[in-house]
């Protein structure tokens, strides 16, 4: 196991942990000392961004439309950061129709790297380069 991998199971318990804690002060000083993140909420129709920018305590803050034409990959990246306040917390809605979508038969295997194996295999099952995918995968079932 490498370092990289260790220090992100590290990071992930302590969160975890850290999460709980924090449910046991009282909501009054939880919201005072760890206040949450704002949310951004994207929704990409191909053609439009429509987001909707909400305080930690959900309440509208702001909204807007912005027409895209031709946003992918690292354009519609760049513009995400340009918009979204950096402790915001970003949902990104995209159409079904725009999400590539397949189902694989691994070996057991390659279950603990599955989404290494996928990303050095990723030219080979999509007609995408890496740079231009956002990849994600969980394991449906196990023979």
């Amino acid at each position: 196991m490498d370092s990289q991998r260790l220090l992100g199971y590290g990071r992930a318990t302590w969160a975890w942990w850290l999460e709980g804690i924090l449910h046991l002060l009282p909501p009054a000083l939880r919201t005072r000392w760890f206040p949450t993140p704002e949310i951004l909420e994207v929704r990409w129709d191909g053609v439009a961004m429509a987001w909707v920018h909400r305080s930690s305590a959900g309440e509208v803050l702001a909204t807007q439309h912005t027409p895209l034409t031709a946003v992918a990959g690292s354009e519609l990246s760049t513009w995400l950061t340009s918009q979204v306040p950096i402790s915001a917390t970003v949902i990104l809605f995209v159409p079904q129709i725009r999400v590539l979508s397949r189902t694989l038969q691994l070996p057991l295997a390659v279950e603990p790297d599955l989404r290494s194996m996928l990303e050095l295999d990723l030219d080979r099952l999509t007609p995408f380069t890496p740079d231009a995918v956002y990849l994600d995968a969980n394991v449906c079932s196990r023979n």
